[in-house]
């Protein structure tokens, strides 16, 4: 269930309205992949420059259970893996916990751990925005673009007052409408007495 909506959950720049994602900028830096991918090397070889190293114990194993557990052969090109097998190597899954069996390349010990996947891209993110380094970030910015942000899709606000709606439209397209557009809408715009209490304050 949801909570009743407040004036300050339509806020952007209030931490109960803005989305948590672009933290209601309505954009966010995302990687390009042109810049981090070679397409001719396979992800054994480092095919991604902003991933984990396959020479590493952790990264070895993530990715040798995700080509066990999603069919695709780690050591294909980049260019000739199938689309959905880059997009969980990229982009990871919505699972709470993908269960993967590692194992210690010198001592050959096993154990199973329950990860998280939510891809490189989101990996190399997390670096990017926990990282104290000035050179370090502007080395990731420029292997990045700006592009409008994936989950609040520019309206700068979380979902839930986000999907709110006068007139059938949301508040981010009326705000997207040009003066003449608003004019009109609200000239047609016909309200039984209480959505005209509850929008009182909008109008």
């Amino acid at each position: 269930s949801y909570s009743p909506l407040e004036p300050h959950d339509f806020s952007f720049n209030h931490p109960s309205g803005m989305c948590s994602t672009c933290e209601g900028l309505g954009l966010t830096q995302d990687f390009d992949l042109d810049k981090i991918i070679d397409p001719k090397l396979s992800i054994a070889e480092d095919c991604c420059l902003i991933a984990g190293s396959y020479n590493t114990v952790k990264w070895k194993n993530i990715y040798n259970n995700l080509g066990s557990l999603y069919d695709f052969d780690i050591h294909t090109p980049w260019k000739d893996l199938p689309v959905k097998a880059q997009n969980q190597y990229l982009y990871g899954n919505r699972k709470k916990w993908t269960k993967m069996r590692f194992v210690h390349p010198v001592k050959k010990t096993s154990w199973t751990e329950y990860i998280k996947w939510r891809g490189v891209i989101s990996e190399a993110k997390k670096r990017y925005n926990e990282a104290k380094s000035d050179v370090y970030r502007n080395k990731m910015l420029k292997l990045m673009h700006e592009t409008i942000c994936p989950d609040c899709n520019g309206s700068r606000i979380k979902p839930y007052p986000a999907a709110t709606q006068l007139g059938w439209k949301t508040i981010h397209e009326l705000t997207s409408m040009t003066i003449e557009e608003l004019h009109s809408f609200f000239q047609k715009l016909k309200l039984s007495p209480f959505e005209e209490m509850v929008g009182h304050d909008l109008i």
